[in-house]
This record gives structure tokens, C-alpha cells and sequence, in this order.
């Protein structure tokens, strides 16, 4: 099971992909992202995979940022 610790930062990482997205897909702020899954993932990995998936959230986090549209500058 994820420690609070650990969970408290990848559900951090989580809420900045979901910005990411909603800025890169110019969303309204006022939009939702929705994770569902998170509680049984947190029931069923251990700290270190729930590091590694909060690494991976990170990397895809900043590449989403990095994105441009056709037209965009």
C-alpha cells in the first residue's frame, strides 16, 4: 500500500498534468479532469511503483507543456 507521503505527491503530479492539459488544449479553467482508478492503485503498488508512475506523470507532464497546435506560436 502507497504511504500518505507518497500518495500526497503523485496526487500533486497528477492535478499539474491535468492543468497541463486543459492549458494545452486551451479547456476552461473551470474543466475537470478525472482520475479514477487512483484509489485502487493506491491499494494494490507499493512507493517505489507509485514513484516511478509519479516520474512518468511528470515526463509526459512536461512534454504536454512543450506542445504546439498548427498556427500556434
Amino acid at each position: 500500500m502507497v504511504s500518505n507521503d507518497v500518495k500526497h505527491e503523485l496526487l500533486k503530479a497528477r492535478i499539474e498534468y491535468g492543468e497541463a492539459v486543459k492549458s494545452a488544449y486551451q479547456l476552461p479553467s473551470s474543466a475537470h479532469i478525472t482520475a479514477e482508478g487512483l484509489d485502487d492503485f493506491f491499494k494494490d503498488r507499493t512507493d517505489d511503483m507509485a514513484r516511478e508512475f509519479i516520474s512518468y506523470v511528470r515526463q509526459n507532464t512536461e512534454e504536454i507543456r512543450l506542445m504546439k497546435f498548427v498556427g500556434e506560436k
